[in-house]
């Protein structure tokens, strides 16, 4: 038998995650036992990204990019009256962004371990 591998990076070669029923609750903007980030302007962002790690189908990569689009269309919206704002929390949102893709893969393994079983899968064909 040949194992798919996990596209999710959640599971090892050959299983694949599967979400449990363990209610996912976002904790804002920052990380738990961390400094709290208070950015009103991006906590919804914020908590779609912990509800994002903690989705047993998506990846760390695309819960990450989908959080700083998810930001810089907070950031258009909210300072649509002036650029300079815009720039100015656009440079925010960018310095979140790679925050989370260079610290936040214990933020993902938690939330693997938390909602996700892996279940292992194996090649149809055999």
């Amino acid at each position: 038998m040949t194992p798919y591998p996990d596209r999710t990076g959640r599971c090892p070669a050959g299983h694949v995650p599967v979400q449990n029923d363990v209610p996912i609750v976002p904790n804002g903007c920052g990380r738990p036992g961390g400094f709290p980030v208070d950015d009103w302007i991006v906590l919804d962002c914020c908590n779609g990204h912990d509800n994002c790690y903690s989705t047993c189908s998506k990846s760390k990569n695309t819960c990450d990019d989908e959080f700083h689009s998810c930001m810089k269309a907070r950031c258009a919206e909210v300072h649509a009256d002036s650029q300079m704002d815009e720039n100015f929390c656009l440079v925010r949102a960018q310095t979140y962004a790679t925050t989370v893709v260079i610290l936040g893969q214990g933020g993902f393994d938690t939330g693997t371990e938390k909602h996700c079983n892996c279940q292992a899968q194996w090649d149809p064909i055999v």
